[in-house]
């Protein structure tokens, strides 16, 4: 008699289970079935009852929150979310939404792909070997090579919060000047011949460039391109000036550092440098994982669009924005990202033509998980890049890692959870057609309460045997 007890017991918690995962939504919400971590348990054992138990009661108080965070936003936005690549729950998984800066993640998650988590830019200094006096007769070409972090220190030294990892150009002049340069009879010249001349893409409105934005889009830009930035104690300052030539302003700024470092040189301007000049010196940026950090955390929509160029030429294309889109457009498939209803119009999310699905986002989040490049680069909730002010509370605070998105109707927030119950639950959520604004981050605030709280069922130890 015996013998029957235990099947019984198992057969019992099953229905239970089953019963329980049934009333926490309709088909279309919950994913078939679920998935749990591998455990040293024998399958066949009482100790699996609790956790049975457990997951479709956490699971069922978890989808009333959702089902509410979707019931407060607009008609046009999706959310799924998913623990591994089980889903939890979903709403217009497949719709096509503007991403805002969400998509930086599709551009991330390529940029990994394509170029690799080594890369780096390489800006150099050529011209003529210095004679024994030190002098380079001719010009001295500063040639760039995409970097978008090259940046003196006054400049870095002005943003008023985050961090902003960057290539000094101080260090590379230190570089030329320890290199034996004393003088230069001509110029410093300026090089950005790597990329093409358009330096804003074509879907981007012309109120996002005089906002400042973007800085305009250069294989050879110091500073992001501007000039007569604030500094960092003069918040009512009038804004920086984006400027017309990049590669001439950052000879024009390489000059100076060079004569305060005892360097006398000539004027300054852009051109291409000849073929086979010699090497004088070079200056690496950040390697891959903290080009991310700027791109994700701090949302550097710089980042953004000279990635899309370099993706053109790691391919053997022209360095254009339509040539590294193209790029994107075809690789994101090789990533197995759901590719319908995709549509990229630029790198950054500036664009209301950009098109991307939260099943798309949630796809490739999920592709590195939280431990990779891509996860790491991320915000973190209360703590880091553009999540710094927000959910500071306890219950949130540093269990959230995501990138954040705004547009004037678009408000978005996708990443990891960091769970009350020690899951990792990913997330995609995507709101069009209505205005920017405190409630829609209210939203926001809803969906990261539910999600960090999840399982918010049943203690497990309450479940078990005493």
């Amino acid at each position: 008699m015996r013998r029957t007890v235990f099947p019984i017991v198992l057969l019992v918690a099953a229905l239970a289970a089953g019963v329980l995962a049934f009333l926490t939504g309709t088909a279309d919400d919950v994913a078939e079935g679920s998935t749990t971590a591998a455990a040293t348990t024998p399958v066949l054992s009482p100790r699996r009852i609790p956790t049975w138990l457990a997951e479709p009661v956490g699971v069922a108080r978890l989808l009333p929150a959702l089902q509410d965070v979707v019931a407060q936003s607009p008609g046009d936005t999706c959310l799924v979310v998913t623990n591994g690549d089980q889903v939890v729950y979903q709403h217009n998984q497949s719709l096509p939404v503007v991403p805002a800066s969400n998509m930086k993640l599709v551009t991330g998650a390529i940029a990994l792909d394509v170029l690799g988590p080594d890369f780096s830019y390489t800006t150099k200094v050529v011209g003529a070997k210095p004679d024994g006096s030190g002098t380079v007769q001719g010009d001295l070409w500063l040639v760039g090579g995409g970097d978008p972090t090259l940046a003196t220190t006054p400049y870095i030294d002005h943003f008023t919060t985050g961090s902003k990892v960057h290539t000094s150009l101080e260090a590379l002049a230190d570089s030329v000047a320890k290199s034996g340069v004393k003088s230069v009879t001509g110029r410093i010249v300026g090089d950005d011949s790597r990329y093409d001349a358009q330096r804003y893409p074509d879907a981007w409105p012309a109120d996002l460039r005089v906002q400042n934005q973007s800085g305009p889009i250069s294989a050879l830009s110091v500073n992001d391109g501007f000039t007569g930035w604030p500094a960092k104690q003069s918040p009512d300052a009038d804004p920086p000036v984006a400027t017309a030539d990049p590669p001439g302003h950052a000879a024009q700024v390489f000059a100076d550092l060079l004569r305060a470092r005892g360097v006398a040189v000539g004027g300054s301007g852009a051109g291409k440098a000849p073929e086979g000049a010699a090497t004088v010196a070079s200056a690496k940026s950040p390697a891959m994982p903290e080009l991310l950090h700027n791109l994700e955390s701090g949302s550097d929509n710089e980042t953004s669009e000279s990635i899309v160029k370099e993706l053109a030429v790691h391919e053997g294309r022209p360095g254009t924005f339509a040539d590294g889109l193209d790029v994107m457009r075809k690789r994101v498939a090789d990533l197995g990202v759901p590719a319908d209803g995709l549509s990229f119009a630029d790198g950054s999310g500036l664009s209301s033509d950009d098109k991307v699905t939260c099943a798309a986002l949630t796809h490739l989040l999920n592709e590195t998980g939280t431990t990779g490049l891509l996860g790491k680069s991320l915000s973190v909730a209360g703590k880091q890049g553009t999540l710094t002010d927000r959910f500071t509370d306890p219950s949130v605070k540093g269990k959230l890692r995501a990138k954040t998105g705004s547009l004037n109707k678009v408000s978005a927030l996708s990443g990891f959870a960091d769970t009350a119950g020690g899951t990792d639950l990913t997330f995609g959520y995507v709101a069009n057609g209505r205005t920017y604004s405190d409630a829609l981050l209210a939203i926001q605030d809803d969906l990261a309460a539910a999600l960090v709280a999840y399982p918010a069922g049943v203690p497990i130890d309450q479940l078990g045997p005493r």
